[in-house]
């Protein structure tokens, strides 16, 4: 595996939560490669499009983003298929509703 920090949420219907989440993790202070992968699962409020849409508009092009679905609910199973989908030798597992502050993937690092 490469060296960096992949950041997996797994969401179930978090659409009204993702917002604020995705806005902290494009404003993270980080020197090693850093993705975002989100896996659906199996929501039915448009969460995965949300997101996507969300982050074609606000993403930054230093950071990885991409999506999966996991039609099998469970979060353990959606944790598995981000886990598979990782690139990054350090996993961080970000829930939907979690506001992380500014230096918190670089600070993980140190």
């Amino acid at each position: 595996m490469q060296k960096g920090i992949s950041a997996i949420i797994c969401t179930y219907n978090g659409k009204s939560r993702l917002e604020e989440t995705l806005s902290h993790l494009v404003q993270q202070i980080h020197t090693c490669p850093f993705e975002i992968i989100l896996v659906d699962n199996a929501s039915t409020d448009g969460t995965k499009a949300f997101a996507d849409e969300w982050w074609r508009v606000h993403g930054t092009p230093n950071i990885a983003y991409r999506s999966f679905t996991q039609p099998i609910p469970g979060k353990a199973y959606a944790q598995d298929m981000g886990y598979a989908e990782a690139k990054y030798e350090y996993l961080m597992v970000v829930d939907d509703d979690n506001w992380m502050a500014k230096t918190y993937v670089q600070d993980g690092v140190r």
